[in-house]
């Protein structure tokens, strides 16, 4: 079923966009309802009542718009504020008005909100008049309480995008001078511009907080509103003059009279699944799902956890690195694991080849559908009744995984559904999970019809909190249900991180919160979600894992836990019992071991795998392969550390149980003692950089999967080599791969400190007449005093035109 997006129903008489009189228009939208669009030939406002009257559009009408609105955290806010308390406006449902009199069009919004204990009514109006370029605003307040509300401001913060310049207080300013830039400035300080389109703030007696962000940057407006006795209002205006080069603005208007008002009927669309959904697997095994990649020695990890869901990928530009060398025998070792583990694949199709890439990038749209189509077919008919989900693409809605257009990914979700069904007609094809405008992109998908054939619809509803990730999922219904697709979601990515970032919608304080949040968003998002896939299984430092590295062992993040908890796994897994030491002390050079008792209460013999996770390589696991009812036997450890090896507490995790059963899950430390040197080393690779041809830096910092060289260009690659041992040492470097060839004069070794780190960087020439195309470098460095001691560090070229 297709419907258009916009239903236009005209409050007073109709006339021309360019027109010289004022109109209100009403705007129907599955993601902010009935909103009201005031225009008069130059310049455009949008009000979103819906949305508690956030202004979601403010431009010329011959313009882009200027403030930046998506559904989530990044929206116009506005807000009441006294000593006393405040209370935002925005983010609630709203009674609407329209009114055109006397030359004026506005949009009026009424709201009630309790400061000090004091109930006041919020009326909040914008307008525009006949020829004037300018948006005006108001606000009036009325208590309706008992008891005075002293010092009451009127604070409004739009989010503006792609400003490149301006003036404060008469300085010139440039877009790179915005950002991380916070001022306090009054009204006749502040002037922006978007090339010929300038737009200054008028608001009488406000002053202004300009604060850069990234790719966009707000401006907060606080107006003096002054105490407010019971039973009196208290009110203040202002305007936006959004013009072109020599146009002025117009002066105060009279707005419209009460009776020339007219109530506006909300849009009424069902924010839930329909009950009569189809049924897919996800509502055969549970929700449980988690991003876990291919690394098949976290499966029993993710069982013992009670997951069942493993979003994996099998990329085009891994499955098919060069033109018809389509290697999915690669993929064999983790789809046979996962079953044996009783897990379910999500594969995640994303990644077009170099070869195959617009402009080399992994990120671009195929310059052949054809070859896409070809891949994915081949890929659905080989793994047919061992993956039978597959998801087409990763969050195409934000640059950071997708240069094409959106009309670009409609092309690729379609041919990829048609390519899948050829190879398995059984298969399901889900479109790929959005991230921050994901609404909003797929408002524009549906317009397109590319979301008819797919069968389930991805989604990745980030918020601040779990309650604005179940304000997301409620937005998406209304978009399926506005445009009649009946399809289930499945909920791909979502969850929190409690560091790495140091602010963020997705920061949250402790690891206890991120458990807490974990058991609410699964608790409020099933109820529109079969399937939900906390993101990640496994991420370094204290971020979204699930569980994280721990000074060369492995920790389990209190996420895990509520997992375990609320999947029921703890509770399948009672009849086996696992009981030992929470440390253990090993000393360099010595063996020694530790013993552990595995229980079986239960009435049916239980066969046994039992192994430490992230284990270091002098360390065994022993244990028996089966146990019988009501038997219990021993799991022993057995620990040899080498001489050299660093003295330091690791964490480790025992896991014993069934791999399509019930399995027992045991932390532990091991302390060791080290009373000698110690040597141990790490190597990482750096984001790189193009350079010239005597390896100077030409460009900025580039993420590995983003950056592309031309042929007969040069790359500067980074790498660092990380000396976590107490004795100095000079390691031996090595360079391998397909694109090692291609390095000019690479050094050979390299001496670093005890507890120091050494950059190694190397001068990359890519010969001219190379093909378009992926390269590996993979730099190995060895202890030339213990050659045991090895890293690895890998990166990719790639080639473009």
């Amino acid at each position: 079923m297709h419907r258009a997006l916009v239903v236009l129903a005209t409050v007073g008489a109709l006339g021309a966009w360019a027109a010289a009189g004022a109109e209100v228009r009403l705007i129907d939208d599955p993601v902010v309802g009935r909103s009201g669009l005031v225009t008069n030939g130059l310049v455009v406002a949008e009000v979103a009542p819906r949305l508690g009257g956030r202004l979601i559009r403010l431009q010329r009408a011959d313009g882009d718009r200027l403030i930046r609105w998506t559904a989530d955290w990044n929206q116009t806010k506005e807000g009441l504020y006294a000593p006393a308390g405040g209370a935002w406006l925005s983010g609630r449902p709203a009674d609407a008005w329209t009114a055109e009199a006397g030359g004026v069009a506005a949009v009026r919004w009424r709201q009630k909100v309790t400061i000090a204990g004091q109930a006041l009514t919020v009326t909040r109006e914008i307008a525009v008049t006949s020829g004037d370029p300018t948006v005006h605003a108001r606000v009036l307040v009325r208590n309706d309480g008992d008891a005075t509300v002293g010092g009451l401001q009127w604070a409004i913060t739009p989010h503006f995008s792609g400003c490149d310049g301006g003036t404060i207080g008469g300085e010139a300013l440039d877009r790179t001078a915005l950002i991380d830039r916070e001022t306090d400035l009054t009204a006749q300080d502040l002037l922006l511009r978007w090339g010929e389109i300038a737009l200054r703030p008028d608001f009488p007696a406000a002053h202004y907080q300009l604060r850069g962000e990234g790719f966009m940057f707000r401006v907060t407006h606080t107006v003096p509103l002054g105490d407010v006795a019971p039973g009196e209002t208290v009110s203040a205006e202002g305007a936006w003059v959004i013009a072109a080069d020599g146009e002025r603005a117009g002066g105060a208007i009279e707005w419209p009279a009460e009776d020339a008002w007219r109530a506006v009927a909300p849009l009424r669309i069902a924010d839930s699944p329909p009950a009569d959904l189809p049924r897919t697997p996800g509502t055969e095994v549970g929700p449980w799902g988690v991003c876990g990649g291919m690394a098949t020695e976290d499966y029993l990890l993710w069982r013992a956890a009670g997951i069942r869901w493993v979003r994996a990928s099998f990329g085009w530009s891994t499955g098919e690195p060069e033109p018809g060398a389509i290697d999915l025998e690669q993929f064999e070792p983790a789809v046979a694991s996962a079953q044996a583990h009783g897990l379910r694949l999500i594969g995640l199709i994303a990644g077009t080849p170099s070869w195959a890439s617009t402009d080399g990038s992994r990120l671009s749209p195929p310059r052949d559908l054809g070859q896409f189509a070809n891949y994915v077919e081949r890929l659905a008919r080989h793994f047919r009744g061992r993956v039978d989900v597959w998801e087409i693409w990763n969050e195409p809605d934000i640059g950071q995984f997708w240069r094409g257009s959106v009309e670009d990914y409609a092309a690729l979700l379609t041919t990829a559904c048609r390519a899948a069904k050829r190879g398995n007609p059984g298969c399901r094809v889900m479109s790929a999970g959005m991230d921050g405008g994901g609404e909003r992109y797929l408002v524009t998908l549906a317009e397109l019809g590319a979301l008819e054939e797919c069968d389930l619809i991805g989604f990745h509803p980030y918020a601040g909190d779990p309650r604005g990730a179940e304000t997301r999922m409620r937005d998406l219904w209304r978009v399926l249900n506005f445009y009649g697709l009946r399809k289930p979601v499945w909920v791909t990515e979502v969850g929190w991180q409690s560091g790495g970032w140091s602010t963020g919608p997705g920061v949250v304080a402790s690891e206890a919160i991120k458990a807490r949040y974990l058991r609410d968003s699964y608790r409020r998002l099933s109820r529109y979600a079969e399937v939900i896939c906390w993101y990640v299984g496994r991420e370094p430092g204290r971020m979204y894992g699930l569980v994280r590295p721990g000074d060369g062992g492995l920790v389990l993040n209190d996420a895990y836990f509520a997992m375990r908890e609320i999947s029921g796994a703890g509770q399948s897994a009672a009849k086996l019992a696992l009981s030992g030491l929470d440390e253990v002390a090993a000393r360099a050079g010595e063996s020694t071991s530790a013993r552990w008792t595995i229980a079986n209460t239960g009435d049916e013999p239980i066969p046994l795998v039992a192994q430490v996770r992230d284990a270091p390589g002098w360390l065994e696991v022993q244990a028996p392969e089966s146990l019988p009812a009501g038997a219990s036997a021993e799991v022993l450890l057995s620990m040899e550390p080498p001489g050299y090896v660093p003295a330091r507490e690791v964490p480790l995790v025992l896991l014993a149980g069934a791999v399509d059963g019930p399995v027992a899950v045991a932390s532990f430390t091991v302390n060791v003692h080290n009373e000698g040197g110690s040597l141990a080393v790490r190597a990482v690779a750096r984001w790189p950089v193009n350079a010239t041809a005597d390896g100077a830096q030409d460009g900025a910092w580039t993420p590995a999967n983003q950056l592309v060289t031309a042929p007969g260009g040069f790359r500067r690659q980074p790498f660092v080599v990380c000396n976590d041992g107490t004795m100095a040492e000079t390691f031996a470097l090595e360079f391998t791969g397909s694109a090692a060839e291609w390095l000019v004069e690479p050094p050979a070794e390299t001496s670093v400190a005890p507890g120091q780190e050494q950059w190694v960087s190397v001068l990359i020439a890519v010969p001219a007449d190379v093909p378009q195309g992926s390269r590996e470098l993979t730099m190995t460095v060895t202890s030339q005093t213990y050659p045991e001691v090895v890293a690895t560090a890998a990166t990719t070229i790639m080639v473009g035109q």
